[in-house]
């Protein structure tokens, strides 16, 4: 119960002991939907687990890769932040396919570890799919059968080999071979294991492997690439990843190599026909010689012959930079739009920047890092959106802008170059032209000679330059660091783990929605809940007060009818707790209504059937006990029943007081209220019933009552209707001294 007076009230805070009661309040309230889901839900996790549970737990196994010549990596787009470009290979299903037939990955024990069966496996393509047994006879312990199941093939647990335990060691059968571990043939027992298809293997195996490279681009980890790999069988997996990491510094390698060895096969066959156009022109001025032995060619002709072969070399050279520098535009101008610009700019910059073009490694330097920040906000997952990836591409792209004007400016240089070259030739033939015809044929041949020599020397060159490389060819991609197996974990705790997750997950099913519906419910249970919702004070707790089942006859000088409510008090000497209750009730109201010259309470509740007429009653009861006149007054003019309570007439009552149109007089209001048959307890009934009696509430008339009333008696109890329905309560709250909120 509350009133509305305006002492201040401490906050209450809920303690251990509250919540303690709360919850157990509520577990009771939900008992018929947790006893029964709780345990069903914990067997069938249980079952689950145990049945279909991995108690063999994940582990990871990792290689690290050092990565050399990481400025020559960094020309690609995707290797720029983390120096991956070349590790795509490790992914691919080539490569994958030479790891999974090496150490036979298509073929799993799904309970054991490999290592812990086998020392040797061998599985072929002539190996039938499917899942196979290992089945040990029970009877006799020393016999085997292997028997395979393919549903696929309409093949259902058929005996494929058979044998003697004491002689077993190798185990052979289409396309499989096994060789046992002697300690599993020491105690063996039946297992299983399953030949996938190959491609199943590679990409089991493909989203395994794990490739992290220094997305942070932390110094310390520059040049370092880590390589992962997880599964179950701690011996597998790192053996995998280490014939993995072997076998592609080898493949890398034999790249390298076979680049190497195709440029010297081209150049072997350029020096070869270069050697024999030498031959031939060496035999030719040899032959014209022996017919011309009189004929030969001065210093002045000599130097010509030396000028033109020159600028004829010169010549050749400009026009493969302009044939190169001219492809470099082609792919600028295709690759436009598409994800390769980025590396062509790189290898236009690297080919202006090798040519000491003015500016080009300035703007090289420049679109490095700027392709680099644009990695690095890439790697740090920022949205093509974002401000700071739109300013970059913006910066790429001007830089991207500066760069075609330059390979065009170069073409025209080099053009320039080899025009003034041909007018200097042009030159220089004009003075051979002036010697004899002999000496102009022996200069002739000279000059051919001399320009096959040079193109002779310049293959050579290159082609010992290549031989050198081949020679000394190492990788740029070595292993630091081998794996080595990880640390098995116990399948008991992995069992364990499984087990309290479950335990957690059905705790949250059986017992979450008690307490989200308690989250939100808002209903008071108890004078604690009370308190925690309602800032307003506690003035007592009432227990529900029943009908007695036989009729006590009251010895006092009050005389009892049969047809009063048995719910309302005795006075005389029957004393109960609930008397005591009431008398505490009536001390706290005295104490909170002392020094205020009238005493009217309203008493009401939030909804109808919540006790407020029998509170309302009990309370008049004592209050006229203490020898002081009260009325109670029955506000509830639609369906007021203290008449019926304390055994009076109806008519008349308050209604009928309200709606009389003549003056209000004090024998008017006299004559509607009746004594009761509780000495100095008076009662105002509700009279005639109506529908709509608010607007007599907002009346002077009733007003002008309460005054009377409060004048005339030392108590006043007004007994409303509920607040929910009607609005009755909040105008009759104006007139008193205070009120009363019953709570169920």
């Amino acid at each position: 119960m509350e009133q509305n007076a305006t002492n201040s009230v401490p906050q209450f805070k809920p303690d251990f002991v509250y919540w303690i009661r709360h919850y157990w309040g509520l577990l009771w309230r939900w008992k018929w939907y947790i006893l029964p889901t709780f345990p069903a839900l914990v067997v069938t996790w249980f079952l689950l687990v145990i049945t279909f549970g991995k108690v063999r737990p994940d582990l990871t196994a990792n290689v690290l890769l050092g990565l050399e010549n990481q400025s020559s990596v960094l020309v690609l787009p995707e290797a720029i932040p983390n120096g991956l470009g070349k590790m795509k290979l490790i992914h691919s299903r080539n490569f994958l396919s030479e790891i999974v037939d090496s150490l036979s990955l298509n073929c799993i024990f799904p309970r054991y570890n490999r290592s812990d069966i086998l020392n040797y496996i061998s599985v072929d393509s002539t190996a039938i799919l499917g899942r196979y047994r290992f089945s040990i006879d029970e009877t006799s312990k020393f016999s085997y059968t292997v028997y395979l199941t393919n549903n696929k093939l309409g093949v259902r647990k058929k005996a494929v080999t058979t044998g003697k335990l004491p002689s077993l060691d190798t185990l052979r059968t289409t396309g499989i071979t096994f060789v046992f571990n002697p300690l599993f043939l020491k105690k063996p027992v039946s297992f299983d294991f399953y030949v996938l298809p190959k491609l199943d293997a590679i990409e089991s195996l493909k989203k395994r492997i794990v490739i992290t490279g220094n997305t942070k681009r932390d110094p310390m980890q520059e040049g370092i690439v880590i390589l992962s790999h997880n599964g179950n069988d701690p011996q597998l997996i790192s053996s995998t990843l280490n014939t993995i990491a072997d076998k592609f510094v080898e493949r890398n390698l034999s790249f390298r190599k076979r680049k190497t060895s195709d440029v010297m096969k081209a150049l072997n066959t350029q020096l070869q026909a270069a050697s024999s156009q030498l031959l031939f022109d060496e035999n030719r001025i040899r032959a014209f010689k022996e017919e011309n032995p009189n004929v030969g060619l001065g210093i002045e002709a000599q130097n010509a012959v030396s000028n033109i072969t020159m600028l004829e070399t010169k010549n050749m050279n400009i026009i493969t930079e302009i044939d190169e520098a001219k492809e470099l535009i082609n792919r600028f101008e295709v690759s436009a739009e598409s994800d390769d610009a980025d590396q062509i700019t790189s290898e236009a910059l690297l080919f202006l920047s090798s040519r000491k073009i003015p500016g080009a490694i300035i703007l090289q330097q420049d679109f490095n890092n700027q392709l680099q920040q644009k990695m690095s906000l890439k790697a740090n997952r920022y949205s093509p959106d974002h401000p700071m990836v739109k300013e970059v591409q913006s910066k790429i792209e001007a830089l991207k802008a500066k760069t075609l004007p330059l390979i065009r400016d170069f073409i025209k240089k080099l053009e320039a170059e080899m025009a003034l070259a041909r007018n200097q030739k042009s030159t220089t033939m004009n003075q051979l032209q002036r010697l004899p015809q002999k000496e102009m044929q022996l200069a002739a041949l000279t000059r051919q000679q001399e320009i096959n020599s040079e193109i002779y020397t310049n293959i050579l060159s290159r082609y010992n330059q290549a031989k050198i490389a081949d020679e000394t060819e190492v990788a740029d991609i070595y292993i630091m660091d081998y794996s080595v197996p990880p640390e098995d974990a116990s399948a008991r705790k992995e069992l364990m783990k499984l087990l309290a997750i479950g335990l957690l997950v059905c705790l949250l099913i059986a017992f979450g929605p008690a307490v989200a519906f308690d989250f939100l419910d808002r209903r008071a249970r108890s004078e604690e809940d009370l308190k925690r919702f309602m800032a307003y004070p506690i003035l007592e707790t009432i227990p529900v007060i029943n009908s007695p089942k036989e009729k006590r006859k009251r010895k006092s000088n009050v005389n009892t009818t049969a047809s009063v409510d048995p719910k309302l008090l005795a006075m005389g000497p029957f004393v109960t707790y609930v008397h005591e209750i009431f008398r505490s009730l009536r001390a706290k109201l005295n104490f909170r209504l002392d020094g205020k010259e009238a005493r009217s309470i309203l008493v009401t509740s939030l909804d109808s059937g919540e006790g407020k007429s029998l509170i309302s009653s009990n309370l008049a009861i004592m209050m006229a006990q203490q020898h002081i006149p009260t009325l109670l007054i029955d506000a509830d003019m639609r369906r007021g029943k203290l008449h019926a309570s304390f055994a009076q007439e109806q008519y008349p009552g308050l209604s009928d007081l309200l709606m009389n149109q003549n003056q209000l007089t004090e024998e008017i209001v006299q004559y509607s209220i009746r004594l009761t048959t509780y000495p100095n307890l008076y009662l105002l009934t509700s009279g005639t019933p109506l529908e709509n009696p608010t607007e007599l509430l907002t009346r002077p008339r009733f007003k002008t009552l309460l005054k009377w009333a409060q004048m005339k008696f030392s108590a006043v109890i007004v007994d409303s209707p509920p607040l929910s329905p009607v609005t009755d309560p909040i105008i009759i709250n104006e007139q008193v001294c205070g009120s009363i909120l019953v709570v169920r």
